[in-house]
């Protein structure tokens, strides 16, 4: 089999491309920057430069291949800027139309598309499936819900055999920067607060979101989406706990009421729009984190046979390892 993979470089993109190859697979990797690609060079991955934005670079990339992994995209959640929602829409939307676009009408078995489930915003619901209405607040969040309406519609074209994955919040050793390493770094200083009442996080292991990857091209339904998360809630509570364990550190943990969180986070966003730039957290962000969403991966298990085996405690160890062998934390 031959693959296409847009992102190869990016944290789930590597692990992504060394389950492929180590199953015998044809990878060829589209990349911005063929230096970053070297471990999957010596891999034996076909790297390929070329930049999603710019479609005359990527003339062709699809030629031969058995399936697509569109991974390619920019994130930044608390972007408040024009010129960072510029760019997530001209990554996230116009890259994707442009890959797909490569691939209309070519013999590909299946293109798997990387959403998110940020794609979802607030939807009002606490257990959430792929009936939920989409309801994006932030440009990040909107950006992956536009990106996914572009899928849908080269699929309703006929143009593509296209499905989409939404995984939650991933992590897993091998990723520098995200929204889990910055739970971490938070967690460590001491600024994030105790929550009022259980709040979930979900999260779901890069080993299972690869593992859903591979399942989505072999069994997954074109024109269909599929949520990815974790074998079981997670409560901030116990995040926090587990780093903090793991980090050998007691830092503070002071109770602040959702209200007041809410209130600093429009301060903090007030200020940093003022002076133009983009703030460390948003009002968006708190109502997220404190809407206490899990996801149900029924579907998921169901017609693509997607295992959540990784158990959450025992991932978060193993990452804030990671984390700090690479002086990250």
């Amino acid at each position: 089999m031959r693959a296409l993979i847009t992102g190869a470089t990016g944290f789930v993109g590597r692990h992504l491309v060394r389950e492929l190859r180590a199953h015998g697979w044809e990878c060829r990797c589209l990349t911005r920057n063929a230096k970053k690609a070297l471990d999957l060079e010596r891999l034996g991955a076909d790297i390929r430069r070329g930049d999603v934005t710019d479609h005359p670079s990527i003339s062709g990339i699809a030629e031969g291949v058995d399936a697509v992994f569109h991974l390619a995209a920019y994130g930044n959640v608390a972007a408040v800027s024009d010129e960072e929602n510029t760019k997530m829409h001209r990554v996230n939307v116009d890259g994707t139309a442009n890959v797909l676009a490569e691939c209309a009408g070519k013999p590909i078995s299946r293109f798997v598309h990387f959403s998110s489930t940020a794609a979802l915003g607030c939807t009002g619901r606490n257990c959430i499936d792929e009936t939920a209405l989409c309801r994006p607040l932030t440009a990040y969040q909107r950006s992956k819900f536009e990106s996914e309406k572009v899928v849908s519609e080269f699929w309703l074209r006929d143009l593509v055999p296209a499905v989409i994955v939404r995984p939650c919040m991933i992590y897993g050793p091998g990723s520098g920067q995200g929204a889990f390493l910055k739970f971490c770094r938070m967690f460590k200083r001491g600024v994030f607060p105790r929550l009022p009442g259980r709040v979930l996080v979900p999260m779901v292991h890069v080993k299972d979101v690869v593992a859903g990857a591979i399942a989505a091209f072999e069994r997954g339904v074109p024109g269909e989406t599929y949520l990815m998360a974790g074998s079981r809630p997670v409560s901030i509570h116990d995040l926090r706990r587990w780093v903090v364990d793991a980090l050998d550190v007691s830092p503070p943990y002071v109770w602040m009421p959702g209200a007041a969180l809410m209130v600093a986070a429009w301060g903090v966003e007030t200020v940093y729009r003022v002076l133009r730039r983009d703030p460390p957290v948003t009002l968006a962000n708190v109502r997220m984190t404190l809407s206490s969403r899990q996801f149900n991966t029924g579907k998921a298990e169901r017609e693509i046979g997607f295992v959540s085996s990784v158990d959450p405690e025992e991932g978060v160890r193993e990452t804030v390892r990671y984390f700090v062998d690479e002086g990250l934390l």
